[in-house]
């Protein structure tokens, strides 16, 4: 089985970044505490949890760190132009992850899940991308909305593509011209296989739990068995459309 660890991306004080809805320290920090009990009281994987503007939460998680489950990092990596927008400061966690992380080091997949965010579904989700893998550590696993964008909230993929096709393209993003993580996201993907690596957008539906960073609305759980159908079509054309219309 290949071995995989979590990685959690925290913004905790987002201090007036542009297109972010939710600016609370507060509701933040407690969204991102509960997501985190989440993870580690529902999956046996190790966690990274990554924070950018220097707050630091691992003395109320002494336990789990001292038991080799979690690793809590903090960085100031909150102070690049406010016109790059969220999606460049994730980016900068990912590469910080990528560089300091002992768990990551260590580990063939890394899922990045949006820090705030709960995954309702993540074991499952895992064990049929683990399956359809079959042992191989060179594959890509995203929510594709079509052939030019992609879901970040969460995305399953080797130490290669990010620290490879992902992170060196990063200052491309910039949220105030248009060009956002997701298209990066899709971007790399599509140079990822080219370079003959495993592509499989995720089959079922994402059930997060949360509020959007950049609108503030809340995520639903609905018409699971419906948006599990719909997700199973989509990806099921676009693993086809990336992999014959690069």
């Amino acid at each position: 089985m290949n071995k995989t660890v979590i990685l959690l991306t925290a913004c905790i004080n987002p201090n007036g970044m542009s297109y972010t809805a939710i600016q609370d320290i507060a509701v933040r920090t407690r969204q991102y505490t509960e997501a985190l009990d989440f993870y580690l009281q529902n999956s046996h994987l190790k966690i990274v949890f990554v924070e950018n503007t220097l707050y630091d939460i691992s003395s109320s998680y002494k336990q789990y760190i001292a038991e080799n489950r979690l690793e809590c990092l903090s960085f100031a990596g909150n102070t690049f132009s406010r016109e790059l927008g969220k999606g460049y400061g994730e980016a900068e966690i990912i590469k910080y992850a990528l560089e300091h992380s002992s768990f990551i080091k260590e580990a063939d997949y890394i899922v990045k899940i949006t820090g705030r965010l709960i995954l309702r579904n993540l074991n499952n989700i895992l064990g049929i991308t683990n399956l359809l893998y079959a042992g191989r550590k060179n594959g890509v696993s995203v929510d594709v909305i079509d052939e030019h964008i992609a879901e970040s909230r969460v995305i399953i993929a080797s130490f290669d593509f990010y620290s490879t096709f992902f992170i060196p393209n990063m200052n491309q993003i910039n949220d105030s011209s248009g060009y956002y993580f997701e298209h990066l996201l899709v971007s790399s993907i599509k140079n990822w296989i080219s370079s003959g690596n495993i592509f499989i957008p995720i089959p079922v539906f994402p059930q997060f739990v949360g509020y959007s960073g950049s609108t503030g609305i809340e995520y639903k759980c609905d018409n699971i068995l419906k948006n599990n159908l719909y997700t199973l079509k989509k990806s099921v054309i676009n693993y086809f459309r990336y992999k014959y219309k690069r």
